[in-house]
């Protein structure tokens, strides 16, 4: 498209004047205004390209949640966040109960487009302070600021698991899945966002077991 700009200024030049300078002279108007049309042009595009890398760097691909490489700075901000107003930050780990079931019996693409209700469903079940990130495989991560009881984090692990439990319609088929919820809470100031995944991370196996 550019090389066309450029083939059109200078035939435009040489039929506007019969005097080869006038030619020249439009020349060293046209060819600079063209050239930064196109390097605007091309630095809009490299700006969105990146961009657009950089959310794809931080999303799950299928389900387009976030996915856990800003899990950390975020818990760490809802610790903080929490400690300001005297509450609790809650993280709850949810694994799918035997998910590679479901990718033996009706295979991989009913398994990811069960993975993507899934995913829908938590992301609207929350509230809009609380997030849900794609953690990997049949995992995910619920991030849950300013809870004020374990009790309070108790209950939306067992709205996770209920809203889960009911059936899913994938397609001509009707099926359902449960699932383990492991929850942990930063209770005391100091703590490290590790600690409650790990924490989270081992109360959830705990529950599958």
């Amino acid at each position: 498209m550019y090389l066309r700009v450029f083939d059109r200024a200078i035939d435009w030049a040489k039929s506007s004047s019969n005097i080869n300078l006038n030619g020249v002279l439009a020349l060293l108007i046209l060819v600079p205004v063209a050239t930064t049309i196109f390097a605007r042009r091309r630095y809009k595009d490299a700006i969105s390209m990146r961009r657009e890398l950089v959310r794809l760097s931080l999303h799950d691909a299928l389900t387009g949640l976030p996915n856990r490489m800003l899990l950390a700075d975020w818990l760490a901000a809802d610790i903080r966040s929490s400690q300001r107003t005297n509450s609790q930050a809650a993280v709850l780990f949810v694994d799918l109960d035997k998910f590679k079931a479901v990718n033996d019996t009706h295979g991989h693409e009913v398994g990811d487009r069960l993975m993507r209700a899934v995913a829908d469903r938590l992301r609207t079940m929350l509230r809009p302070e609380d997030r849900v990130i794609r953690f990997g495989g049949d995992e995910f991560v619920v991030l849950c600021p300013d809870i004020n009881s374990a009790s309070a984090a108790e209950k939306v692990a067992y709205r996770v698991i209920e809203i889960i439990e009911q059936p899913f319609t994938i397609g001509d088929d009707s099926m359902r899945i449960s699932a383990s919820v492991g929850v942990a809470l930063a209770e005391h100031r100091g703590v490290k966002p590790e600690d409650v995944l790990r924490d989270a991370d081992v109360a959830m196996f705990q529950a599958k077991a």
